[in-house]
């Protein structure tokens, strides 16, 4: 795929762009000027998990405490057990503030949309009969068209090996 294949219909702000009729998603590159890498382009169906992650402390000054954050961000966990992500928050940031207020905010939307995509993964994969895609497969490999390798990366795969 190239970077004009990449059609963006969907954004969370700068840090996650959407093709919802491919149903691919990546995190732009670049400081001032963003764009896709080729290279970081994901299919919905390779996402296992997403967390919002943060290193939150309280600070005590005299009489004043204050929630604190010193970095906040996003990691998404794919089904080959990698993992990409973004961080909105790299410096020490009130917890009151608006910056952590709106990055929050940002966070748990795409926290929720990715979280839709891995609950109807899940339904999908469930309604697969593994055996029987096993024996297609196995079928496959008798007759051919597909190599021994081919048949045991698939073989993994449906058993989620």
């Amino acid at each position: 795929m190239n970077e004009s294949n990449f059609n963006i219909t969907r954004k969370f702000g700068n840090m996650i762009w959407i093709d919802e009729t491919q149903e691919l998603w990546t995190i732009p590159t670049g400081f001032f000027k963003k764009k896709v890498n080729v290279n970081e382009i994901y299919g919905y169906k390779e996402v296992k998990n997403v967390d919002i992650v943060e290193d939150a402390y309280t600070s005590k000054g005299g009489i004043f405490v204050e929630e604190m954050c010193n970095m906040l961000g996003i990691r998404i966990q794919l089904k080959n057990n990698t993992y990409v992500g973004k961080k909105l928050i790299t410096s020490k940031t009130k917890k009151s503030g608006w910056m952590y207020k709106v990055s929050i905010g940002l966070l748990s939307e795409i926290k929720e949309f990715f979280d839709e995509i891995i609950q109807s993964n899940n339904k999908e994969e469930k309604d697969i009969d593994i055996p029987n895609e096993i024996s297609k497969y196995k079928k496959l490999l008798d007759e051919g068209a597909i190599t021994q390798k081919e048949f045991d990366s698939k073989k993994k795969q449906l058993l989620d090996l």
